[in-house]
This record gives structure tokens, C-alpha cells and sequence, in this order.
């Protein structure tokens, strides 16, 4: 939980191990891959996980940031005052969803072969990731731990949630990811780490921010994370959907 008005840049030696383990998880998808696991259970497990992440970690944490925007933007009454940063949510949901619709009319008017076309998916997706991580690395240098007990649930947590996100994209782009889009990822935390260190930004810059990409992993959590009915497995999705939850929760 976050106690001032602006991020402190007290790093600890546990945040730096925490950060490069978060990276080192989303280049680590061959020694994952070498697991015999069916590709539809591995896909409901990672839709369990994402649903739990965005219902039980991101939608409560932004309850802290309503009091913080409603003093910065001088919101103190009526509808704002009490629903402004899920308005934030809601505008994030949209334009994530306008991007993705938008991606797909320029496929069609473009007359993009299929291979164009998953390029163009591809960017987009990678383009979103990335600031995702850019923004989780920057956090992950405000946070607090108190504990070694603390720190580990912390990296289970957070790093299932990592390495479910560089599963499915792998899952969804192939060789094209493991070529260049998992160093991506790993190199944008990274460098949010290293914003966190030297850059303060007002702490109502930072929910907005949360806010904004918490909408659109909502949207990617409904559209593209849940599988269809031919490749659930529901037991799959109940473990990983559960398992979040509890390691959520102790956060």
C-alpha cells in the first residue's frame, strides 16, 4: 500500500531480485514448454489465473486510488467523487477494445494476407505488454516488503501472472514472440524498473495509469484469455482460478 503522495525511491536489494526474477520468468517459456501438458489446459489454468488477477489484485487495489485522485483533481462530490477512477476503468475497457476493432478493419480494408494480418496483431498485442511491464516495473519499485515470507508470495503471485501472460502470447504469435517479443517484455520491466529508481511521478499519475491498463486486461481477461468450449478445461481453469485467488488474497 502506498502511504505518500509521491513514490518513494527507497530500493531495496529484495525489489532488484524481485524485478530481474520477473524477467528472467518471461524467458524462461522453453524450460516451461518442456512440461507435458496439453495446450488446453495450460490455457484454462492461465484464464483462471488472469481472471483472478483482475478481479481480486487489480479492481481492489484501485480502491486506494480514489481518495488520491479525488484530492489531486479536486473531485469532492457526486459522481467522480465516488466512482471516478472505475470511470477510468471503463475508458481503458473502451479504448482497448476500439484498438483491437480498429486493427481489424485495417486488416480488412488493407486486404492484409494472413500472415499481415498476425504481424499486425502481434505489434499490437507486444505494443500493449509492453507498457503493461513498463508500468508493473515501475510499481514494483514503490512496494514495501516486510518479510521474506512476504516477498515469496509476492513473486508467486505476480510471476504465475507473468509467465501465463508470455505463455499466451507465445500461444497465440509463435516463433515470433520467442525470437523477439519476450525480450521485449523482459527488457520494458526492466526499464520501468529503472524509471521507478530515477523518476517520481505524482502518485495520481500513477492510478490513472493502473486504472486505464486495469480496463483493458479486463477486456483481455473476457475476449482472449477465457478459451471456447472445445478447448476448456474447466478442472484446469477451477485450480488456476483458485490457486490466484489464495496467493491474491495473502498479497
Amino acid at each position: 500500500m502506498r502511504h505518500a503522495e509521491r513514490l518513494s525511491m527507497n530500493v531495496t536489494l529484495t525489489e532488484i531480485i524481485l524485478l530481474c526474477g520477473f524477467a528472467l520468468i518471461q524467458l524462461s517459456l522453453k524450460l516451461f514448454a518442456k512440461f507435458p501438458l496439453k495446450k488446453e489446459y495450460i490455457m484454462s489454468f492461465a484464464a483462471g489465473v488472469g481472471v483472478s488477477y483482475v478481479v481480486v489484485h487489480l479492481l481492489p487495489a484501485l480502491g486506494n486510488g480514489q481518495a488520491v485522485i479525488n484530492a489531486s483533481f479536486g473531485w469532492n462530490e457526486g459522481i467522480l467523487h465516488r466512482f471516478g477512477i472505475y470511470l477510468i476503468v471503463w475508458v481503458g475497457f473502451v479504448l482497448s477494445y476500439v484498438s483491437h476493432r480498429v486493427d481489424d478493419i485495417s486488416a480488412r480494408k488493407m486486404k492484409m494476407t494472413r500472415q499481415g494480418k498476425e504481424m499486425l496483431y502481434y505489434y499490437s498485442d507486444i505494443g500493449f505488454f509492453s507498457l503493461y511491464n513498463l508500468i508493473s516495473g515501475y510499481l514494483l519499485i514503490d512496494r514495501d516488503f516486510t518479510s521474506l515470507r512476504a516477498s515469496i508470495i509476492y513473486f508467486s503471485a505476480i510471476g504465475l501472472h507473468f509467465l501465463m501472460i508470455a505463455w499466451g502470447l507465445q500461444h497465440h504469435h509463435g516463433s515470433i514472440f520467442e525470437r523477439s517479443g519476450k525480450w521485449i517484455l523482459s527488457a520494458c520491466l526492466l526499464a520501468g524498473g529503472v524509471l521507478g529508481i530515477f523518476v517520481q511521478f505524482h502518485l495520481s499519475v500513477v492510478y490513472v495509469a493502473e486504472a486505464l491498463l486495469t480496463g483493458a486486461m479486463v477486456l483481455n481477461s473476457i475476449r482472449f484469455e477465457l478459451p471456447i468450449d472445445h478447448q476448456a478445461s474447466l478442472g484446469s481453469f477451477l485450480f488456476g482460478t483458485v490457486l490466484a485467488t489464495v496467493l491474491f488474497i495473502l498479497l
